[in-house]
């Protein structure tokens, strides 16, 4: 029975917004289409005529003669003979007899790109490398492109998995005896084309719509930068919703560090008094590092907070950990966080992250961070939003130490330099930003919404165009 071809267009297009979509498509359609069903599972071996692999040594190469093919001359998804090296006609004419790939044979890689098969598609004598594997399907029992969907599927690729050997210092491969064994499903040929129909039809809408959402990227791109250029210039809560496009590249992470870095550089709200800059020393009332010990963890007692708990702008305290009251007053002798008071990581995976200490909370510091208190000239919140800024993440990353471990040393983070407005100032730019970041999360939520809801929608399609007669 023919592939509907109309559910494509009405339904893909309804449902297919970016590219990582179409690969999932990709990737579904073979997921469901060679899932196993009751179709009997033979060896590779037991559905072929040949399995060997190509020459064990590297030829003597000539500048031209017979192409000689390795996995990089297919790992494109098809053979492509543009770029291959060539050897001599006799070298050819001896490797050929033991390994003679044909048409309408697969190849696949099974030395460091494992699993990659493609029909040959050619009808040319060439030679293979030993990082090929060549396999001639039993048309009797098996349709070449029909083997190609089975080896590539994820559940073979699990098998490969399962059975490659090497690793670490050592290149994967799949020995030959290993995939001779390998099990696949074989349902009858008549099956076999209809899902190779199946498969073959939606591949092609997904590179039409691949093409289709290139284009309008394209198109989209231009009208991002235009819509955050007219934000950048006047960051109004109505600009900034203009850029809440599901087809633009700009994230919501994206738009919160241009809130940021506004906000720091005076150009959220207008200027109505003077604007300093000092060091974090000098407008900080108070800065310490954290102990430089790892606590004693208890099952309960006093909160002992760590990096992995920091999140711009707001602390975590969901999955907290315990110290007793003991090594709690032990870790607050230099000084005891209080409301407002801003965490600082300043090593590890979340480096140069802010954020405050909320209201009615005693905590004391784990590692890897530090303590700030603002003094009269800083409001915190205004202070915690300029660290976040990649005004500041910037300067933090760019002068790390640690190598492996990277962290930002306690006398760079005092060095930082802080813009100082008015106070009212401060607090203008503050309620600015919490007004413009509430509209970034409703927009992320509502995107999140939407893409989940996609997802399961293209299960199910994928599922029921791949598997109904």
């Amino acid at each position: 029975m023919s592939v509907p071809l109309d559910i494509f267009s009405e339904e893909f297009g309804e449902l297919v917004n970016d590219l990582d979509a179409i690969d999932r498509i990709r990737g579904l359609a073979l997921e469901t289409a060679i899932s196993p069903r009751s179709w009997p599972q033979l060896a590779l071996e037991a559905t072929t005529l040949k399995i060997t692999d190509g020459a064990h040594k590297t030829p003597r190469y000539v500048e031209s003669g017979v192409p000689f093919v390795s996995v990089k001359d297919f790992s494109g998804g098809r053979l492509d003979m543009s770029d291959t090296r060539f050897i001599t006609e006799e070298e050819h004419a001896a490797l050929f007899r033991r390994c003679d790939p044909r048409l309408d044979d697969i190849l696949l890689g099974r030395i460091g790109t494992l699993g990659k098969a493609v029909v040959v598609d050619v009808d040319c004598e060439f030679s293979l490398f030993v990082s090929a594997a060549l396999i001639r399907p039993d048309h009797s029992k098996i349709g070449s492109r029909f083997l190609q969907l089975v080896l590539n599927s994820p559940d073979t690729k699990a098998k490969f998995d399962a059975v490659k050997v090497g690793g670490a210092t050592h290149t994967n491969k799949i020995n030959l005896k290993d995939l001779r064994s390998i099990l696949i499903p074989v349902p009858p040929l008549p099956e076999q084309k209809r899902i190779v129909a199946k498969v073959d039809a939606l591949m092609a809408q997904c590179d039409r719509l691949e093409a289709q959402l290139r284009e309008r990227d394209t198109r989209q791109s231009e009208l991002a930068r235009a819509a955050l250029a007219r934000f950048t210039e006047f960051p109004t809560p109505a600009n900034l919703q203009l850029l809440f496009h599901d087809s633009f590249t700009l994230t919501p992470a994206d738009l919160r560090k241009t809130i940021l870095t506004l906000a720091a550089l005076g150009k959220l709200v207008p200027k109505q008094g003077a604007w300093e800059s000092l060091s974090l020393s000098d407008a900080a009332a108070e800065i310490v590092d954290c102990p430089h010990s790892t606590p004693k963890w208890t099952n309960e007692g006093k909160i002992c907070v760590r990096t992995n708990q920091f999140r711009p702008g707001h602390l975590d305290l969901t999955a907290s950990r315990f110290v007793s009251e003991k090594t709690y007053l032990e870790r607050v002798q230099r000084l005891k966080p209080r409301e407002d008071d801003i965490l600082y990581s300043r090593e590890g995976g979340i480096l140069g992250v802010a954020c405050r200490v909320p209201s009615g909370t005693e905590i004391c510091l784990g590692q890897r961070m530090m303590l700030i208190r603002t003094g009269k000239t800083l409001v915190p919140a205004f202070l915690e939003q300029v660290l976040n800024s990649p005004f500041i993440t910037e300067v933090a990353r760019s002068r790390t130490t640690g190598g492996a471990a990277p962290r930002v040393n306690v006398s760079t983070v005092k060095a930082y330099s802080i813009p100082i407005p008015p106070l009212a100032e401060q607090r203008r730019i503050v309620a600015k930003v919490d007004q413009l970041m509430a509209l970034v999360d409703e927009w992320e939520a509502r995107l999140t919404a939407t893409r989940t809801t996609a997802t399961r929608l293209l299960d199910a399609l994928v599922a029921k165009l791949t598997t109904e007669p």
